[in-house]
């Protein structure tokens, strides 16, 4: 019995292998793709309009997205800007240290003190002062330079977020006016086959409505309008 069963696997084994490789293969992809496409011209375009209804309703759920995404990205921003101000600011009255202790030292005399916030410092006590200042001012140089550099991008990334965001509403707001015309479409259509006493509508007619759809379905935003990855930006 074990012995059948492997027998069997192989066969399947070596026929799928020659449908794969076999111009079978290739037929069989062909007869696939027509009976997909002949399902899908079924389709009536009530039924497409519906479906495209609900993917353009599915956009509000990626503008939310989008706008919290946005509202924690200006919060980063300000955030950032409030440390980077906090940071110029203590560089500017280091700065300013540095220059009363650098001319305190250089007008000070034989056996004077270094003025200095209202108190007074000996030489040697004011230029160990004045080396910690140089330091903490370097060291902080640096950092600033850095915070500068990431605000910057996320700067860009928030202005970049928002052109986004107006993109993918004036294109919702495209899709809703032309799902709302073939709509209109149809209903003049219906209104025809009253006039004519038909029950169906014409094929040429459903056609047209039939690709109108497509065309719509194909221009749904989040195929060429987002791709909103938030960690990056554009």
């Amino acid at each position: 019995m074990l012995k059948k069963l492997v027998i069997a696997a192989v066969a399947i084994v070596i026929g799928l292998v020659v449908v794969k490789k076999t111009q079978l293969g290739s037929l069989m992809k062909v007869w696939w793709k027509d009976a997909v496409a002949c399902v899908d011209k079924q389709v009536p375009p009530e039924t497409r309009i519906k479906q495209l209804n609900l993917e353009i309703a599915k956009i509000d759920d990626t503008i939310r997205s989008a706008i919290d995404h946005k509202v924690d990205m200006r919060l980063q921003v300000n955030s950032l800007t409030e440390e980077v101000e906090a940071l110029k600011k203590k560089q500017d009255d280091r700065r300013n240290d540095m220059k009363t202790l650098i001319e305190g030292l250089q007008t000070v005399g034989s056996g004077t003190r270094v003025a200095f916030k209202g108190d007074t410092l000996r030489p040697e006590a004011a230029q160990e002062k004045l080396d910690s200042m140089r330091v903490q001012f370097e060291n902080v140089k640096e950092t600033l330079k850095l915070k500068e550099q990431v605000l910057q991008q996320k700067q860009e990334h928030l202005e970049v977020t928002t052109q986004r965001i107006e993109k993918i509403k004036n294109a919702k707001s495209e899709l809703t006016a032309l799902v709302a015309k073939l709509e209109t479409q149809l209903e003049v259509l219906r209104l025809k086959q009253i006039e004519n006493g038909t029950v169906e509508v014409d094929d040429s007619q459903v056609s047209k409505c039939v690709e109108l759809a497509d065309n719509l379905k194909n221009r749904s935003p989040s195929k060429r309008c987002w791709p909103l990855n938030w960690a990056r930006p554009a």
